[in-house]
């Protein structure tokens, strides 16, 4: 029931849960993708969930010499909306040239 695009700094996580199909299809004038494809699995509890799909473009938060995308989870004051069944951290940090940053991480990732 969903179709949708995916472009560089978005995202689109489909939860297969008690069953889902799918199909992914390059438009005619791609040449190069851009782009990562992972994988979870469903922790025990949850894997007959109801299946879902969900679209996000998260916002570029500037700070000094970078820009971060939080994707999925959190990270340096952002958190996604995007519901995951298990802790997980999906982030794209751009760093300017001679740029240094530091960011706190969850130790148990």
């Amino acid at each position: 029931g969903n179709h949708a695009m995916v472009r560089p700094g978005e995202l689109n996580l489909m939860t297969a849960g008690r069953g889902m199909s799918h199909s992914e299809v390059s438009t005619a004038a791609t040449s190069v993708l851009h782009g990562a494809q992972l994988w979870l699995a469903l922790p025990a509890g949850e894997r007959f969930a109801d299946p879902g799909f969900e679209h996000y473009a998260p916002p570029a938060v500037p700070g000094e010499g970078f820009e971060l995308r939080v994707f999925l989870g959190s990270l340096g004051g952002s958190r996604s909306p995007v519901r995951t069944y298990s802790p997980v951290l999906g982030a794209e940090l751009l760093l300017g040239a001679g740029a240094t940053v530091r960011l706190a991480l969850d130790r148990s990732f």
